[in-house]
């Protein structure tokens, strides 16, 4: 009788778990879905910051060569008057 009684326990427990287990997996898998979401979600913007990074190192390139370049010409004027200034001196002279 004892062990009917405890079988019957048992089985009781078992039933009333069942849906309360069966509710948790979905509350369990929904929380994995929403957390797989997130996780697409941050890679997206991930992906997104890269190629945003990618285009201001292309400016930052862009920019860089347009200084150069800048340098460049001021060097090349500053070489020009350099080279000028002895002939005005030499005219000066001779007056």
């Amino acid at each position: 009788m004892k062990q009917n009684q405890i079988l019957i326990a048992t089985l009781l427990a078992a039933t009333l778990a069942a849906p309360a287990a069966f509710a948790q997996s979905q509350t369990t898998a929904q929380q994995a879905k929403d957390a797989e979401k997130i996780a697409q979600a941050a890679e997206q913007k991930a992906e997104a910051a890269d190629a945003a990074a990618k285009v201001e190192q292309a400016k930052a390139q862009a920019a860089e060569q347009k200084a150069d370049t800048a340098n460049d010409a001021a060097e090349d004027a500053a070489d020009a008057a350099q080279t000028a200034e002895p002939e005005e001196e030499e005219e000066n002279d001779r007056n």
